[in-house]
């Protein structure tokens, strides 16, 4: 009996010492950072590592959604913003209308006080006009209120529009509908007399610009650095002014002259050029070994 009492206490004695020292060796694993609970917990399953920079393995925490309390304050913070925008784009555009307004102003009393000077000198009209369309002001857009009133800007290129239109009929028997703007000027100042308000080369095409509401006919043409004038019943094509490109020098083109320097067959070189002495735009000169075509508008460029 006395020795069965023995064998239990020694087997309890054992069993306390084993518990003791899991106790130990679970402590001591926490303490160096090697236990896993949840890998204790559930061994069998395998987790993902942390994206956190920690030394542990678990699962990452999922981000909840803002819910409907949090969609309603954001759509309250949108609407608040785009209140505070509009209020301050009102006033920014209230203060370009009273700068405008102020602006228009001193351009008024600048126009008064040079009046003269403006209708006198074609170069100080050109750069008043050009101030003017910087700021979007026409003085040509209607032929009454203040700026007729103060220069008569409408009567006077409309009245010099007429003018320009008579001089491209009456020589376009000669040029072919065609005139360099420098022969133009000269013409209508001859028209216009001494005793006429002076005309510069800008006042020409604003002139032009207002002729072309009566439709095609008037068209602006720069050649190389010249710019002509044309008065031709249709539009011009391109083919057009590739052949005053090549001419621009020497006055005359030939097919041989625009098969060089355009490429182009001589099917298509003679065609253009016969369609030229059908409009009248050029003359020709078969007393040369290869024929010629002239372009009396060239010139006097």
């Amino acid at each position: 009996m006395t020795d069965r009492v023995s064998i239990v206490r020694q087997s309890s004695s054992r069993s306390l010492v084993a518990m003791a020292a899991s106790v130990a060796l679970s402590t001591s694993a926490r303490a160096s950072g090697m236990y896993d609970a949840d890998a204790d917990a559930t061994p069998d399953v395998r987790r993902s590592p942390c994206p956190c920079p920690c030394s542990r393995n678990h699962f990452p925490t999922m981000r909840r959604g803002p819910g409907i309390a949090g969609l309603q304050r954001q759509a309250k913070e949108k609407e608040q913003f785009r209140e505070v925008g509009q209020q301050i784009a009102a006033q920014q555009l209230a203060q370009m209308k009273s700068q405008l307004s102020v602006f228009k102003s001193n351009l008024e009393e600048f126009a008064k006080k040079y009046r003269k000077d403006i209708n006198r000198d074609p170069v100080f009209r050109m750069h008043f006009q050009k101030m003017c369309a910087n700021i979007g002001v026409d003085p040509l857009a209607s032929n009454k209120g203040f700026w007729a009133e103060v220069f008569g800007f409408g009567d006077f290129y409309y009245e010099l529009g007429v003018q320009i239109a008579e001089v491209c009929l009456t020589t376009r028997e000669s040029n072919g509908g065609l005139i360099g703007l420098k022969e133009l000027k000269r013409l209508v100042e001859r028209m216009r007399g001494s005793n006429a308000q002076d005309i510069g080369e800008d006042d020409i095409l604003r002139s032009i610009k207002n002729l072309k509401a009566l439709g095609n006919g008037f068209e602006v043409l720069t050649i190389g650095t010249s710019r002509f004038i044309s008065s031709l019943p249709r539009e011009l094509n391109m083919d057009f002014t590739s052949v005053l490109t090549v001419a621009q020098h020497a006055g005359y083109a030939t097919v041989e002259s625009l098969t060089e320097e355009l490429g182009w067959d001589r099917t298509r070189s003679q065609r253009v050029l016969d369609d030229m002495v059908k409009d009248g735009v050029c003359w020709v000169d078969t007393q040369v070994p290869y024929t010629q075509y002239w372009f009396a508008s060239l010139w006097a460029t």
